[in-house]
């Protein structure tokens, strides 16, 4: 998979996507804006962000009539999926809206995401942080064991040149 013949990065944390977004040069600055800040909120495993528009509109500094806005420009070149999100309340008639949940094109920004991929990296982190501790732990033991037996080498031991056999 390319995207103008580059190869696609695979994304490991969200801090990748909000780092792709803000040194993307052909995204408008207003549209960037709105993207890196909804960026903040990525669930990495859940592959989208669910913050309401009031909170992107504090995020940003703006109001929330104008983040809409951004939205459905951000929606209309490709880059940006936002979906409506309803709760069913009881004793209500019709269905609440919540914050909308918005999915990123990541091939748009040069990334890509596997989840099988993202577990096998997180599992053998743990297993390398482990086998190091490990290894750490078997060296310090190493250690002290050399320098014990520096220390009974230099203490007051006979020599066997000085021995002489009993008679």
């Amino acid at each position: 998979m390319t995207t103008s013949n580059q190869a696609l990065k695979f994304l490991e944390h969200h801090n990748q996507l909000t780092d792709a977004i803000a040194c993307d040069e052909n995204i408008p600055a207003d549209i960037k804006a709105l993207l890196v800040a909804i960026s903040t909120f990525y669930n990495l495993s859940n592959q989208c962000a669910f913050p309401n528009r009031k909170q992107i509109a504090a995020r940003m500094g703006r109001c929330v009539n104008y983040v809409t806005e951004l939205i459905s420009k951000a929606k209309k070149s490709g880059r940006l999926i936002s979906t409506a999100q309803f709760i069913l309340i009881e004793g209500e008639s019709a269905p609440r809206q919540i914050a909308n949940k918005y999915e990123f094109v990541l091939e748009m920004f040069g990334l890509c995401y596997s989840k099988a991929k993202t577990m096998l990296n997180r599992n053998l982190r743990k297993k390398s942080k482990k086998n190091k501790a490990t290894q750490q732990a078997a060296s310090s033991r190493v250690e002290h064991i050399n320098q014990m037996l520096d220390e009974a080498q230099t203490s007051d031991i006979p020599e066997w040149e000085d021995y002489s056999p009993p008679e």
